[in-house]
């Protein structure tokens, strides 16, 4: 069978570990290689990294062409809104990895500066787009509401030997210090621990949160925010309510110590029933994730297929770029997903955790 793809000029922003590891694999099975351009602030790694893993590979030269697609730009470094500003063309179709931004207010400018030149942006958060929370999706449209959820992510995070293409050490350097002073630019107003906790809302606990909004519905309201730390690891506990009043507990902590293991699961309470979802280390090729039912037995529900969410989320921003599909939901979740995040950094304040 004859590869598809698609023709089109592509321009990768961000040249690091889940450029290498997900986006670029992706993108070289389904675009011709030399429409490929990946940039990055370090010249050296977008060269070193399109030449291991755009000119490693044969691209689908022999394939069957499907239509053609508008410019795309994903946006997957640390500094979104620089790069939006830098590189947005007029009718871009645009990915930007989570966080769109680390604020409400900076995340409806993105949109806006988008808007004004035809171009869309797709927020990109691969768990909504997982076989399992599909199949957790449809189960609650064919059910009366749940009673309680509760979601933990005890996260790992890739080994290294995935993606060990890396910039050399002064470029490296450079890059940790502009990091640390964006960070701290936002996080001036809040202690260390205060600040911890708000960098974990914004790189790791975002993902639950638009899982939340996916699943079950906004408005999000912040019930009660608890921190904890284990063997100097932050850990955090979150009450909400979600559409309704659904009440949801979130446990939250990174296990870096055991990078290739992953705790994630939604267990969501019925009046006669309870349905656990355990995902996969959305860093391996394969999903192996799981969606059980418990009545007086445990049964698997079914899963569409073995697709890591990574593949699942590209898919559909290719397809809705070159479909013209409407993002505004998935902004509007995204802005509500930083409004909450909100909510949790004045409760941070309030609890005494304020510089």
């Amino acid at each position: 069978m004859a590869t598809l793809f698609r023709r089109g000029t592509v321009r990768i922003v961000g040249a690091g570990k889940i450029s290498q590891l997900k986006y670029l694999p992706f993108l070289a099975e389904r675009f011709l290689l030399e429409n490929l351009h990946v940039l990055d602030s370090d010249k050296s790694l977008a060269s070193r990294v399109s030449t291991a893993v755009l000119n490693g590979g044969t691209g689908p030269k022999n394939g069957a062409e499907l239509p053609d697609c508008p410019p795309l730009l994903l946006i997957l470094n640390h500094a979104h809104a620089d790069a939006l500003d830098e590189h947005l063309t007029d009718g871009a179709r645009v990915l930007i990895e989570k966080p769109v931004a680390w604020s409400t207010a900076d995340a409806q400018r993105m949109f806006e500066s988008a808007s004004a030149a035809q171009a869309g942006v797709y927020p990109a958060f691969m768990r909504r787009h997982d076989s399992v929370t599909a199949a957790l999706k449809q189960h609650l449209l064919t059910h009366a509401p749940p009673r309680r959820v509760a979601i933990r992510q005890f996260a790992g995070r890739a080994r290294s030997s995935h993606s060990d293409i890396k910039p050399d050490r002064q470029a490296r350097t450079q890059i940790k210090q502009e990091l640390a002073a964006r960070w701290q630019a936002r996080l001036t107003h809040l202690s260390p621990l205060g600040a911890k906790a708000l960098r974990l809302l914004l790189e790791l606990l975002i993902h639950d949160i638009d899982l939340v909004l996916h699943l079950f519905g906004g408005p999000l309201e912040l019930v009660h925010l608890a921190l904890g730390e284990t063997e100097g690891t932050l850990h955090m506990a979150i009450e909400l309510t979600a559409a309704d009043g659904l009440p949801i507990h979130i446990d939250c902590m990174p296990m870096f110590s055991a990078p290739w293991n992953w705790d994630h699961t939604i267990d969501t309470y019925f009046a006669d029933h309870r349905v656990s979802v355990a995902f996969s280390n959305p860093f391996h090729n394969e999903n192996t994730g799981q969606v059980q039912v418990y009545v007086d037995q445990c049964t698997n529900l079914p899963i569409a297929d073995g697709l890591d969410p990574f593949s699942h989320m590209l898919g559909h921003f290719l397809d809705g770029a070159c479909t013209g599909a409407d993002w505004t939901h998935q902004q509007t979740d995204c802005l509500a997903g930083l409004d909450f995040v909100h909510q949790c950094e004045a409760e941070l304040v309030a609890q005494g955790h304020g510089a």
